[in-house]
């Protein structure tokens, strides 16, 4: 948003119930808008989250450049508010790791045919080795199938997914790297105290297994 002075797009995929734009409104940031979309319950139960947290005082007006939008992303992208000229980030946060390959295909390749437009993922990923077999199995017997882990198991795979869609620029990086090696001394200290990190070889193991990747199509902007 700094890159643009506000005057973009952010839409966030499968967006749960995070409070970001709450949050950004609450310290005066803003895109010219921001798109939450989700299952229809979820967007629903998010609605009167945002209420809630309105009449609590942590914001003192409604966010107008906020849409919650309930939508199947298996059906792919719904219409987007906004206009088409703003450059658009796109937010995927543990939400291709759940979708069959087939889907996420369909949804990246709607994104690079737009006009600038650029998108950041953070995924599970490596099944392969022992944690990665571990994990994969644990969360099967909660009834979670992660297909698209399965069908996209490697840093590079996950890059080459961008660059299949469509997008010119892509990166991944595992979470150890960017947490080895792109966060700052003061930001790993305050992480390290919030989530009180005492067993950093567990930690180690379990953050290679995730990743970010980057997409861009015209933003100019490279995030990874």
């Amino acid at each position: 948003m700094q890159c643009f002075d506000g005057q973009c797009r952010v839409v966030c995929l499968g967006a749960g119930y995070d409070t970001l734009p709450m949050r950004l409104a609450r310290d005066r940031v803003k895109p010219e808008v921001w798109v939450d979309i989700d299952m229809s319950q979820n967007a629903e139960e998010r609605e009167g989250l945002m209420g809630t947290t309105l009449a609590r005082g942590f914001i003192d007006t409604p966010v107008q450049w906020h849409f919650n939008i309930g939508h199947d992303l298996r059906k792919g992208l719904p219409e987007l508010p906004g206009s088409p000229d703003l450059p658009t980030l796109f937010i995927a946060e543990c939400l291709f790791m759940y979708l069959e390959p087939k889907y996420t295909g369909l949804i990246l390749a709607q994104i690079a045919m737009m006009r600038r437009t650029c998108i950041v993922t953070y995924d599970a990923f490596n099944p392969n080795d022992g944690f990665g077999k571990i994990m994969i199995r644990n969360l099967k017997q909660r009834g979670l199938s992660l297909e698209g882990v399965l069908g996209c198991p490697t840093l590079e795979d996950q890059r080459d997914r961008l660059s299949k869609a469509g997008f010119k620029v892509t990166a991944a990086r595992d979470c150890k790297d960017l947490f080895d090696n792109h966060i700052d001394k003061e930001a790993k200290e305050t992480a390290s105290r919030k989530v009180m990190i005492d067993e950093w070889e567990q930690f180690n193991m379990l953050i290679v297994h995730y990743c970010c990747t980057f997409g861009d199509n015209g933003t100019g902007v490279m995030l990874l």
